[in-house]
């Protein structure tokens, strides 16, 4: 009998590793910055993603306007980056072939397929303001003129570069402590730009 139940206790243990492994194997791309605090919590996507792709993009501009040599540890690494790519970014003249990296492209293919995330018009990617996700984005936003400003934008479909580059700029450097935002540019000025290029359809090492 008890060799019996080690037998099933080993075999349990081998399953259990089994399926850990497997579920790891699954994973679509590795997670480089699940260990950095979760910033944003809005439900109506998958957060783990979400929270990669903020990470991504803000150490992608961080390090590609980083003139400076300022050290990540400091904030104005990443301040620097929001106060060179907000502009250019949302009114879709940033350099994205320069910026992305492979990781940028990984991400950036698998945000493609999150359908709540995106509106396809003429055949291009347009943020969904009026989905789940960017709703609770939009309604967290921390400055409230800015919060107001895209509210009602979005209330008369009126989402355009135009319009949203200078009260985004003016802000450019404060988007840092306002993770809600941040994931808003993110989604506008990078993977947005990305997409219709077709810039993550190019080869990836992930």
């Amino acid at each position: 009998m008890k060799k019996i139940v080690w037998t099933m206790s080993k075999n349990f243990g081998l399953i259990a590793f089994l399926s850990m492994f497997l579920v790891g194997c699954n994973e679509p791309m590795e997670y480089r910055y699940a260990d950095e605090p979760q910033t944003v919590t809005c439900s109506g996507a998958n957060l783990k993603l979400m929270h990669e792709a903020l990470y991504t993009f803000e150490i992608a501009i961080a390090e590609h306007y980083n003139y400076r040599n300022y050290s990540p540890s400091t904030p104005v690494y990443k301040e620097n980056g929001y106060a060179q790519f907000m502009y250019s970014g949302i009114t879709n003249t940033a350099p994205f072939v320069d910026i992305m990296d492979e990781h940028s492209k990984t991400v950036a293919k698998i945000l493609s397929e999150q359908d709540e995330l995106w509106v396809i018009k003429d055949d291009q990617y347009q943020v969904n303001y009026k989905g789940k996700f960017v709703s609770c984005l939009v309604s967290n936003i921390e400055d409230q003129e800015i919060r107001e400003i895209l509210q009602s934008l979005i209330a008369a479909d009126a989402i355009e570069s135009r319009l949203l580059s200078p009260p985004l700029r003016k802000r450019a450097v404060n988007t840092v402590d306002d993770p809600e935002l941040g994931m808003i540019v993110a989604l506008e000025g990078y993977y947005k730009n990305l997409l219709n290029r077709n810039l993550h359809l190019s080869s990836s090492n992930e």
